[in-house]
């Protein structure tokens, strides 16, 4: 039986603030009158940081700067083989959320085992959930436990119709 995707969070003060921030900065850039040149630009610097960040967050020793210049085949880093792969991976698997999002597909357990695939290995095929338990650190310290592996199967599931159900 799967198991039922329940977020758990609290919207405290200081983040309804937040949350009013960005919406106010939100809508007057949405007041904008913005290009297709500005529009590419503002998203391929988010994906620029997005990458940078979120593989920083894996061990991925590239500055922000590094990152950039690996994204525009520019420079190679000696000794950065596989960090460098792990970048244009990313990358590439971001490119492919925003061609899913603009299209109207579902979203699916095999969807996201194929970003999975992308951003792990560089192949547009379907990855199998992981099977063995892994811990997010912060230098030594262990700063996350996720959930076991035996649960990532029914967890997956329970998200993606909690997705398709409310998005």
């Amino acid at each position: 039986m799967p198991m039922a995707f329940t977020p758990r969070y609290t919207i405290s003060s200081a983040m309804a603030l937040s949350l009013g921030e960005i919406e106010r900065a939100r809508q007057a850039i949405s007041d904008l009158p913005i290009t297709a040149r500005i529009l590419t630009s503002l998203r391929d610097t988010a994906r620029i940081a997005s990458t940078h960040y979120s593989t920083a967050i894996e061990g991925n020793m590239l500055s922000a700067e590094e990152v950039r210049a690996v994204i525009a085949q520019r420079e190679h880093f000696p000794n950065r083989a596989k960090d460098e792969q792990e970048v244009q991976n990313y990358y590439q698997a971001l490119n492919y959320v925003e061609q899913l999002a603009n299209g109207k597909e579902a979203l699916s357990e095999k969807t996201i085992q194929t970003i999975h695939g992308i951003a792990y290995n560089g192949r547009k095929r379907p990855s199998p959930y992981r099977d063995d338990q892994n811990v997010i650190r912060n230098g030594k310290l262990v700063v996350y436990i996720p959930p076991k592996d035996k649960d990532v199967a029914a967890l997956m599931k329970g998200l993606v119709e909690w997705f398709n159900l409310g998005v």
